[in-house]
């Protein structure tokens, strides 16, 4: 186990070029991130991953601090280190998951106004004349229509 703890730390500080020792405090918290899921066990490519991603996403600014990268947080609170490494794979999933209606083709449909087929409303701006329009209200009001 020792030696487990010791190639997990290396990997750690590699990724994250944090130069911390690994003294008995340390090797206790990866002892219990060892032991926090008991059916599947983080492991070497988990913390990898996890790590990497973190990287990236501070890097594409959606992550404003990388102080997630503290041992005491991302070692030494297990569950912060599950949640993460869930929310990665759930994304995962879903870029892999193929879309059910990517075949359809996005349609709209026609509208008349004013005597011309338009599909979107800023068709209708270039193709309707409005001050025309407002004066074909304005006699048409009069007229009692």
């Amino acid at each position: 186990m020792k030696e487990k703890i010791a190639r997990l730390h290396e990997t750690y500080q590699s990724l994250t070029g944090h130069t911390t020792a690994l003294e008995s405090g340390r090797e206790h918290c990866w002892w219990q991130w060892l032991q926090w899921r008991k059916e599947e066990p983080f492991n070497e490519s988990d913390l990898a991953t996890v790590i990497g991603w973190i990287i990236k996403e501070f890097k594409a600014e959606r992550r404003h601090s990388l102080s997630i990268l503290r041992f005491t947080i991302l070692i030494g609170q297990p569950e912060t280190f599950e949640e993460l490494l869930d929310q990665i794979r759930a994304e995962q999933r879903a870029k892999t998951r193929p879309n059910p209606l990517r075949h359809l083709r996005r349609t709209e449909p026609e509208t008349l106004i004013a005597g011309s087929r338009v599909k979107h409303v800023s068709e209708v701006v270039q193709k309707v004349n409005v001050p025309s329009l407002i004066e074909q209200m304005r006699k048409a009001v009069e007229n009692g229509a």
